[in-house]
């Protein structure tokens, strides 16, 4: 496996997006989900370098945080570096030794993943409606501030956005096919959205799912900007079609023992483990699934009620939030979701 230059660009960075078209008029090439500037808190015009991807190909911002991250810490120890060799060159007239070794970024080694039995795609006791919830309240649809304050992640970084599964699915297929990603059971791993590829085939226009609507309540990052957990509410058109996209997850989970693919840095390959049940109310189902590499790890679930699911997915490091905190705030979120009052 070939490691990326020291000074290459953010292997997740990606162009400013346009808005989001009308469903009536998506055009037919690739789009992508909403814009979401890269936070990585490093001075205007600062170019950072990059790491390795993280255990995903993270389509948004990810990459970019934690180049940006790691670049400042390289920038801080560059300045001071560069003051000690002038100062010793105005002290002494001979050469300078290189007194800078540059060594390779060692992420902690992450803990050991829990075990337990795989949760059920199927609730305890399903919610008895046919569309049992809005856009409106899948918008809103957010822990208060100090839950994530107990994760360590108590800032805000983004606005409430919408998106259409069609233009989210078309970009995560064009980045999938671009990068070789294998094998295609594991392409639900390629977005931030609740999105599963059936059996028969990729998601195409005339699949009723196509213009359903992605929610994005607002993504949040710790202090440093370095961990960051992002939560998307998709509403379906009824309640068992929502309900059939946790069971062709649970399939899918099952057949995705891990993946490979390609991009300027070489071959990368992620392990994919299917996480412990969660304890989450009986109207509701959750599927959770853990990503990792020797670069890191993603913590993830689906949360389905209704005809409404959220997908959670959190970065981490053997140093960041644990397994077992990122299950803490997916149970507080299937509990938000039980509490919801279905539509008239």
């Amino acid at each position: 496996m070939t490691e990326p230059g020291p000074f290459a660009p953010p292997s997740g960075a990606i162009t400013p997006r346009p808005a989001a078209p009308a469903p009536s008029s998506i055009p037919a090439g690739p789009t992508a989900g909403p814009e979401l500037p890269p936070p990585t808190g490093l001075p205007i015009g600062t170019v950072p370098s990059s790491v390795p991807p993280p255990p995903r190909r993270r389509r948004w911002h990810v990459p970019v945080i934690v180049g940006g991250a790691l670049a400042f810490v390289a920038l801080a120890v560059g300045v001071g570096v560069a003051a000690a060799q002038l100062t010793g060159a105005a002290l002494s007239s001979g050469p300078l030794a290189d007194p800078f070794v540059d060594e390779p970024f060692v992420p902690p080694e992450p803990a050991e993943l829990l075990e337990g039995e795989p949760g059920s795609p199927v609730a305890v006791e399903p919610l008895e409606c046919e569309v049992c919830f809005s856009g409106e309240q899948a918008q809103s649809l957010d822990l208060p501030d100090e839950a994530y304050g107990r994760l360590g992640l108590p800032v805000e970084v983004h606005e409430p956005d919408d998106w259409s599964v069609g233009s989210e699915h078309r970009w995560s297929y064009d980045a999938w096919r671009s990068q070789n990603g294998t094998p295609d059971a594991c392409f639900f791993t390629y977005s931030y959205a609740p999105i599963a590829t059936p059996s028969d085939g990729f998601l195409l226009s005339d699949d009723p799912a196509f213009d359903e609507r992605l929610y994005y309540p607002g993504y949040r990052t710790s202090d440093d900007q370095y961990y960051v957990l992002v939560p998307t509410a998709r509403i379906f058109h009824d309640s068992a079609s929502a309900s059939a996209h946790l069971q062709d997850l649970d399939r899918l989970l099952e057949a995705c023992p891990g993946y490979d693919y390609e991009d300027d840095g070489g071959v990368w390959s992620t392990a994919v483990a299917p996480a412990p049940a969660l304890d989450v109310p009986d109207s509701v189902a959750a599927l959770g699934w853990s990503q990792s590499n020797q670069w890191g790890r993603t913590y993830e679930v689906d949360i389905q009620r209704g005809n409404l699911v959220v997908r959670l997915v959190l970065n981490s490091d053997g140093a960041g939030p644990t397994e077992q905190q990122f299950r803490q705030i997916a149970e507080d979120y299937a509990t938000l979701l039980a509490e919801l009052e279905p539509v008239p």
